[in-house]
């Protein structure tokens, strides 16, 4: 009867191999890449302003009131049912025709419902919206 020569992870070839100090050189290296990369991954997010991710609005998740004369488009993402388009849009608006003096411009400018406009009426403000009266 002849003996098998056992195969496998546990084979005569690998039971006896040593990790070399080239095996030890490769492992850092492939480490020291993986690391690099998601550094990059995080500063180009960050650069590109990605680092705000919303994923459920509620009133929970808006710790004071968004003042939307001057809220920016993340901070307007925080209100529920204002997602990217609609805060885009607030702020197309505010910058074209001036501040927002009552709610209903905010909702002409947002194709908001009054559903929605109810759920904001309690998280938001417009201060400021008659700071420069015009002039005579």
């Amino acid at each position: 009867m002849s003996e098998k020569t056992p195969t496998g992870p546990a084979s005569a070839e690998t039971r006896g191999r040593t990790v070399t100090q080239a095996d030890m050189v490769v492992a850092l290296a492939l480490a020291c890449t993986f690391i690099v990369c998601v550094a990059i991954m995080a500063y180009r997010n960050h650069r590109l302003g990605n680092d705000i991710h919303v994923v459920h609005s509620d009133t929970a998740a808006v710790p004071y009131r968004v003042n939307l004369n001057h809220a920016t488009i993340q901070e307007l993402m925080l209100l529920p049912g204002i997602g990217r388009v609609r805060a885009e849009r607030i702020a197309t608006w505010r910058q074209t025709h001036g501040l927002f003096q009552s709610l209903d411009d905010v909702r002409k400018a947002a194709g908001i419902s009054e559903k929605t406009l109810g759920q904001l009426t309690e998280l938001v403000t417009l201060e400021n919206a008659a700071r420069y009266p015009e002039d005579p």
